[in-house]
This record gives structure tokens, sequence and C-alpha cells, in this order.
């Protein structure tokens, strides 16, 4: 049995729909689960620029400093921040830092 075969037996049988079903579920899972994080990590980020009373560009520039990152990285990421929303790892990872591992909100 060659694979041609194979993908007529799929197809005949209808099994594809229940296989692009699983992969529509699991994109769709993917999808919501990192649009959550995204939400809860820019709260995060929020909440620590009123904190301190600060730019949220502020807390980009304090959690570069340890990897000493240029200051043209640090302006595209914040860029990338105000476009779609999404917060480098270096900036993650400093804001949790910040809150003690914390859950805030």
């Amino acid at each position: 049995m060659d694979i041609g075969e194979v993908i007529r037996k799929i197809i005949d049988t209808g099994l594809y729909r229940i296989i692009l079903l699983f992969i529509l579920i699991f994109l769709l899972r993917l999808f919501f689960k990192r649009k959550v994080r995204l939400h809860t990590d820019v709260d995060k980020l929020v909440q620590l620029s009123e904190d301190r009373q600060c730019s949220e560009y502020s807390i980009f520039h304090d959690a570069a400093k340890k990897w000493n990152f240029s200051e043209k990285k640090i302006d595209e990421d914040f860029k990338r921040y105000l476009l779609y929303g999404e917060l480098p790892r270096y900036v993650r990872d400093y804001v949790e830092e910040q809150f003690g591992g914390q859950n805030h909100g």
C-alpha cells in the first residue's frame, strides 16, 4: 500500500474531518493560551510602571541592563510591544522577578 492509497482511504472514510477538527482545536487552544498570557504579562508591566511612577519604556531599559542590550534593540523591542503587545523574554522575566513570582492583579 503506497502513500496515495493511504490518503485516498483517509479521504474516503471521512477520517480527514476528524483530523482537521483536532488540528483546529489544538491551534485554537494555542492561540487563546498565548492571548491570555500576553494580557497577564502586559498587565504586570503596566502595574509595575504605575507602582514605580515611571514609563513602560523605562521598565524595558531596566530589564535590559542585565543583558547589556543596545539602545537600538531596546527600541525595536519596545516598538514591537506597542504594535503587537509582545513582550520579549527579558522583560517578562524582569517583571516577574520584581513581583517576586507572585500573581499580581
